[in-house]
């Protein structure tokens, strides 16, 4: 791919087949000498063509059997392979941030929340759901709601809210996205988030 443009948390490289514009999360980039390489292979949307390399100028070249990086040789010097530590260190806290940050997400082993909210009405679970819900957003300061409440499912501890929430995405634009929330009351100010859907 064709290094385009970046900013702080994506690159954008142009593919060189079908020349679509594709973003790259920076975190699955490892920065070489004239370009990057990626630590997973990157797939265009549009061609389908899987690209490892983005290259910035002509200075980047990739042995495509072996996929290791080789730094142009000047004249004067013989071609020097030079592996790139970088790219195996990339690799390794890349995987170890997604486990840290991502794994208890999804693997929390309880979905209670404790909130100072003591008795199960259709406000106190609106404010339970909405949380939620930015618990999950880019920019959840970013985040407005409409003006609705949770309404009883099963019984009076159970609640449930289906809405939509509007938020800036990681570029500041504004973005709306519905929202299905369903919550129980337990005791003392503990919660259950039953479900989260975000579509």
């Amino acid at each position: 791919m064709k290094y385009f443009y970046e900013d702080e948390k994506c690159i954008q490289a142009e593919c060189e087949y079908c020349g679509t514009i594709l973003d790259i999360p920076k975190w699955r980039c490892a920065k070489v000498q004239g370009g990057y390489t990626l630590n997973v292979g990157s797939q265009c949307y549009a061609c389908g063509h899987i690209s490892n390399v983005i290259v910035r100028g002509n200075s980047l070249l990739v042995d495509s059997e072996v996929g290791d990086l080789y730094e142009e040789a000047s004249p004067s010097q013989p071609e020097v392979k030079k592996k790139n530590n970088n790219v195996l260190i990339f690799t390794v806290v890349g995987i170890l941030a997604f486990i840290c940050i991502c794994c208890p997400l999804i693997y929390s082993s309880s979905n209670t929340v404790s909130k100072n909210i003591n008795k199960p009405d259709a406000r106190a679970a609106t404010e339970i759901c909405k949380d939620a819900v930015k618990d999950r957003l880019k920019s959840p300061s970013t985040a407005e709601f409409p003006n609705v409440l949770a309404k009883n499912v099963i019984d009076e501890n159970t609640f449930s809210l289906d809405s939509y929430v509007d938020s800036e995405n990681g570029f500041g634009a504004m973005l709306r996205a519905n929202f299905h929330c369903k919550v129980k009351y337990l005791s003392k100010g503990k919660w259950e988030l039953i479900s989260m859907l975000i579509y």
